[in-house]
């Protein structure tokens, strides 16, 4: 599943990064606090790229096992990036009575 969502990335930000900001592991189990940027130079979600650049933060949480990720949680400012691409239904205002 994270090479799939990697993949898509990529195609909706053609230069997408990730830049790790802290890192903490106990045990078992390691969380990263990071910075994701990159220009939309691709569809998203059916809609046509908007050329607009992203910021968001991300939260990760794995469960390591014998040197390899066997569990993985994401957590992305999804909401964060669909109002910096400008992706969001408009709603009218409510009237003032």
């Amino acid at each position: 599943g994270a090479e799939d969502t990697i993949r898509t990335l990529h195609r909706w930000f053609s230069d997408f990064s990730l830049t790790i900001e802290d890192l903490v592991a106990v045990g078992d189990m390691v969380w990263a606090r990071n910075r994701a940027r990159g220009v939309n130079t691709g569809s998203v979600m059916g809609h046509a790229p908007t050329g607009r650049p992203i910021e968001i933060g991300v939260i990760d949480v794995v469960r390591m096992a014998d040197g390899k990720i066997v569990e993985h949680w994401g957590v992305p400012d999804q909401l964060g990036m669909l109002m910096q691409l400008d992706l969001l239904p408009r709603r009218e205002p409510a009237p003032v009575c």
